[in-house]
């Protein structure tokens, strides 16, 4: 809606915005199979003021996107919502290659929290005064905001019936899988995660 109405630099900001609380959600979703003394909850605790930390934390989108999926038997049933989520994870991919030509030769995704820089902050010129935001391409825009919808609307999908099922399934785990046992359990699942 912002795009449409011409707030180009504000849509990206607002897109940026919404990536980094995905990236919020990744670190905590770490923190569900962390014990308190666990490395991964001192890098929650620094992520969550990082802004290039949590905008790193995408990488790991398309696991957490199984992860859910998983959780609802569906996914081996249902073969149109098993083509869903696989769509989800293609999409973002390609979505992700779309940014390539703004965010350089690695396609930098960390690039984005400087464009959101430029999206939100007023210059100061002493000639001419306050300077609107960075004139930020309708093009680029147009692929920030594409790609940050379609992050969120996989993670509606996954989420919408299998919430309770996740909260089920770490309060389960917490309660009776002795500590001792948290770090193979993170790595078989990361193993089993992985192999999708």
């Amino acid at each position: 809606m912002l795009l449409q109405h011409g707030h180009v630099e504000r849509a990206v900001v607002l897109a940026v915005l919404s990536l980094e609380e995905v990236g919020k959600l990744i670190y905590i979703n770490e923190l569900a199979f962390s014990l308190l003394d666990d490395v991964r909850r001192r890098a929650f605790h620094d992520a969550r003021r990082q802004h290039h930390r949590k905008l790193t934390a995408l990488d790991s989108y398309p696991v957490l996107i199984v992860q859910f999926a998983r959780l609802d038997q569906k996914i081996d049933i249902d073969k149109g919502y098993n083509k869903q989520v696989q769509e989800i994870i293609k999409g973002f991919h390609r979505l992700r290659a779309d940014l390539a030509p703004w965010l350089g030769e690695e396609n930098n995704i960390l690039e984005l929290d400087s464009w959101k820089q430029k999206g939100l902050y007023v210059d100061f010129d002493k000639k001419r005064g306050f300077i609107a935001p960075g004139n930020i391409q309708r093009d680029f825009a147009s692929a920030v905001v594409a790609f940050a919808v379609h992050v969120s609307a996989g993670l509606d999908l996954v989420l919408t019936d299998n919430l309770d099922r996740y909260q089920g399934t770490v309060h389960l785990i917490r309660r009776t899988v002795p500590a001792s046992h948290f770090n193979r359990i993170r790595d078989v699942i990361s193993e089993a995660l992985q192999g999708q």
